[in-house]
This record gives C-alpha cells, sequence and structure tokens, in this order.
C-alpha cells in the first residue's frame, strides 16, 4: 500500500514539474517576443527623431532630411528675410537677426546635437568647415549619434528589465515546484499566512 502511495505521489510531482518546465517555456517565448516587440519599438522611435543628410526627392531640406541652410542661405530667402524683418534695421543689424533666427531653428532641429563639439571642430579645422552648411551637417550627425546612444541604452535597460522578470518568474516556478514536493512527499504540511490582527499564524496537517 505504501509503494502504491510513493508510486501515486511520484506520478504526481513528474506531473507538476512537467507543467512547470512547459510553464517556463513558454513564459521564455514570450518574453523573447516581448522584448524583440520593445527593442523594434525602440528602433523605430530613434529613426523618427534622426535625419538624412540628403533627401531622395531632390528637395533641399525636409521635415527628416537635408539641411535647412540650403534654403536660408539662399538669394531668395535672403532678399525676402531684409525685406520683411529687417525693412527698418541697418545691415548689421539685420545680419544678426538671420544669424539668430538660423541659430534658434538649429537647436528646435537637432535637441541633441553637441554645439559645443561642433564649433571646436569648425576652428580645429576651418577649411573642413567653410560655412553654415558643414557646421549644420556637424550638428545633424552629432544630434543623429546622440539618438542612436539614447536607443542602444534603452534596449540595454529593456533586456536587463527582462532579465529580471525571468529570474524573478524562475524563483516563483521554483517556490511552486518545491511546495509541491512538500506536499507530495507525506508527513506534515505546514502553511504561513499573514494574520488580520498583525503578525501570522501556521496552519498544518497530515
Amino acid at each position: 500500500m505504501e509503494s502504491m502511495r510513493a508510486q501515486r505521489r511520484g506520478v504526481g510531482l513528474f506531473g507538476v514539474l512537467a507543467v512547470v518546465i512547459s510553464t517556463a517555456g513558454c513564459y521564455q517565448v514570450a518574453r523573447q517576443a516581448r522584448l524583440e516587440e520593445e527593442h523594434a519599438r525602440i528602433d523605430a522611435k530613434a529613426a523618427d527623431m534622426t535625419f538624412k543628410l540628403v533627401c531622395r526627392d531632390g528637395r533641399p531640406w525636409g521635415s527628416r532630411c537635408g539641411l535647412v541652410a540650403n534654403e536660408l542661405v539662399t538669394p531668395a530667402f535672403r532678399a525676402r528675410f531684409k525685406a520683411k524683418v529687417c525693412a527698418e534695421l541697418d545691415e548689421e543689424a539685420c545680419e544678426n537677426k538671420r544669424v539668430k533666427m538660423i541659430a534658434a531653428r538649429w537647436i528646435n532641429r537637432y535637441p541633441y546635437a553637441d554645439a559645443a563639439l561642433a564649433q571646436r571642430l569648425c576652428d580645429a579645422d576651418p577649411e573642413a568647415c567653410p560655412g553654415i552648411r558643414k557646421f549644420e551637417e556637424f550638428l545633424l550627425r552629432s544630434h543623429n549619434r546622440e539618438v542612436d546612444a539614447m536607443a542602444e541604452r534603452a534596449k540595454r535597460d529593456a533586456s536587463r528589465q527582462a532579465d529580471a522578470d525571468m529570474e524573478q518568474n524562475r524563483r516563483a516556478m521554483g517556490e511552486v515546484l518545491q511546495k509541491a514536493a512538500t506536499q507530495m512527499g507525506g508527513g506534515v504540511v505546514c502553511d504561513t499566512r499573514p494574520s488580520v490582527t498583525g503578525g501570522s499564524y501556521t496552519t498544518c496537517n497530515k
């Protein structure tokens, strides 16, 4: 009789073990799918925040491509700016206003660029930085590098969180299996629970 009980306990334990292993496998697959989905979301967001140096359709610039300087340095833009903004300003004041406008547009367009680094590059090699187009190119590339770096950091954080969740799930599965083994092993089974009056209480049965 005892041998039959032991056999039944063994079969029951293996059944619980099979369920635990199956559940862990499903969780691992779901975790990987969620992680890949999160990484794809991060990559898509980064792509929406970066700029192409040249617009495919030939435009001088667009919302996510080209250089705004391509328009701002044209004679047509200068004439229009002078007529609409600088009607009562001398040449120097008008140029200062135009430069401030260009700088403000760059700040809005490339919020993650290292402008100080771009300036140092131009100061160190003026021949490689002949005008505002090249300076803006430095800003664009700097902005894109920082966006890519932020995306990589976000993906690493997501992976670490997924690993932490996996470890928590593994421990939970281990506790389930341990409890099942205890309950099927015969002898006294005890359960400790919190008490509504504070502290905890333990009940045991055979």
